[in-house]
């Protein structure tokens, strides 16, 4: 636990960092890569619908506070580069802030 990061929370970035982005047949990531990629399109997708604008999203004391509860109040681990708000749109589809 003491490598988790919010980076490494993000599939892809996890798959970077053990180093098998290019390992053949490697079936763990690759049907890992397709459900990333379902998943984020789809919260995109919604992300696209609900919000049109960084400041609709710095705005939005729902959201908000839900980045609160998750990544501090209900932390079970210190994540220690874990952003503390969403300050724009695109990190709402993309797991970063």
């Amino acid at each position: 636990m003491k490598s988790l990061t919010y980076r490494s929370l993000c599939f892809p970035e996890a798959m970077k960092a053990r180093g098998v982005e290019d390992l053949p047949n490697y079936y763990y990531r690759d049907d890992g890569m397709m459900v990333w990629e379902a998943v984020k399109n789809f919260v995109s997708d919604v992300v696209k619908i609900c919000y049109g604008s960084d400041e609709t999203v710095q705005e939005d004391k729902g959201i908000q506070a839900f980045v609160k509860d998750v990544c501090f109040e209900r932390s079970r681990v210190q994540i220690p580069d874990k952003p503390p708000i969403l300050t724009c749109f695109p990190s709402l589809g993309s797991g970063r802030g």
